[in-house]
């Protein structure tokens, strides 16, 4: 497969690089075509679990992370009103024990710029800054992309990882198959100086409420601590990564116990993201087209699991590609047969995540008497199924 021209990638994000990296590992070339004139990644922090780690280790990425990386020991769940614990969920040394593979928590730009160091210092690596994809050709033997300056770029396959606004799945399913999920989610990063006292920086906090919810843990060490705050909204506009009013968000958290008011408190910049859900599509591949990650199944953040689904498909489709070198449509085709139904359930788990969340009392009394009666071993081996993972 040497010899044919590059797979073409849609997307300078998290899983168009390490799909990249991936194919590489097979002597597979691709070429990125990165829309935006230089890479950014939206978003403040990721969380990887371990079903993501055991692929970076695959891809000799991980010991360039976890210097970048924090690791927290547990995840300390609390009810709003009040601040009363939930449950404490083990993350050290379970995740390790049982997965092979830490659990970490970063800032996004940190993992994208490891992944820029490796795609940058790869020879089978070619990368393309400023091609916003307009449309494609195909022939008998290869794909055209054809930007919105008429430039052309010739390669053997073509795979969207161009994120939940997808051109590419347009090409495919043509028309929308988003629908907004009445969430909205505000995102920051405050420095170590100004994060409040009286938080385990060891540990992701999570915290319950009526119609909201909060989240946070550090990033580069303890350098920063990353804040995701995401309540119920009537307001459908999408909103991406837009500037946030701090009065606002703050006004939908005064009734919270002192401790997460102050941390909302904390944060002078926010970010807002108008958190979309969708149906899954009939088929994410055409000809030589294939879709991974959001532009195939975008996800709610519910399980933190949005990077680490695309670090999944990148890897697997990778995999399918070079075992089927002579049939594409066979690769495209066993790559979504073996994910469909993961990232189908992750999908559905994540919804009934944000819901069980934001419930309201009495409902919320209930969930509240299940977390605290529950042992944590058995809390965080519900999720074994997502974090045991095999790609192969």
């Amino acid at each position: 497969m040497s010899d044919q021209p590059p797979v073409l990638i849609i997307g300078g994000g998290i899983g168009g690089l390490t799909h990249a990296l991936a194919l590489s590992q097979h002597g597979i070339k691709s070429h990125i075509l990165e829309a935006r004139d230089q890479f950014s990644e939206l978003g403040a922090g990721i969380q990887l679990g371990p079903n993501a780690g055991r692929i970076l280790a695959n891809l000799n990425l991980l010991d360039d992370i976890k210097p970048r990386a924090s690791m927290p020991r547990a995840i300390r769940i609390r009810e709003a009103d009040r601040g009363s614990d939930l449950a404490t969920l083990p993350l050290i040394p379970y995740m390790e024990d049982r997965f092979f593979a830490p659990y970490l928590t970063m800032r996004r730009t940190d993992l994208q710029s490891v992944l820029l160091e490796h795609v940058y210092a790869n020879d089978a690596v070619t990368v393309t800054t400023g091609f916003k994809l307009q449309k494609i050709r195909t022939t008998n033997d290869e794909i055209i992309a054809i930007s919105d300056q008429t430039k052309e770029v010739h390669g053997h396959l073509l795979i969207g990882a161009d994120g939940i606004w997808s051109k590419t799945r347009e090409m495919i399913s043509p028309g929308d198959p988003q629908k907004f999920s009445g969430k909205t989610a505000w995102r920051t990063l405050i420095p170590a100086a100004d994060i409040p006292n009286g938080l385990d920086l060891d540990k992701v906090g999570l915290w319950l409420g009526a119609n909201a919810h909060l989240v946070h843990y550090t990033v580069g060490g303890e350098d920063e601590l990353n804040i995701v705050a995401v309540i119920d909204d009537p307001d459908e506009a999408r909103r991406w990564s837009q500037p946030a009013d701090k009065a606002d968000i703050e006004s939908h958290f005064r009734n919270w116990t002192t401790p997460a008011r102050d941390l909302i408190n904390a944060a002078t910049e926010w970010r807002k993201w108008s958190l979309f859900d969708a149906v899954p599509l009939k088929t994410w591949h055409r000809d030589r087209i294939c879709l991974l990650g959001d532009a195939a199944h975008p996800v709610l953040p519910f399980l933190a699991q949005g990077g680490a689904l695309a670090i999944e498909d990148a890897y697997i489709l990778a995999n399918s590609i070079n075992e089927n070198e002579d049939d594409y449509d066979m690769a495209y085709s066993i790559f979504e047969a073996h994910r469909a139904p993961r990232t189908s359930k992750v999908q559905s788990k994540s919804r009934k995540n944000g819901n069980i969340y934001h419930m309201q009392k009495p409902l919320s009394l209930a969930r509240d008497l299940v977390l605290r009666n529950t042992s944590p071993t058995r809390l965080i081996s519900s999720y074994n199924w997502l974090y045991g993972y095999d790609v192969n």
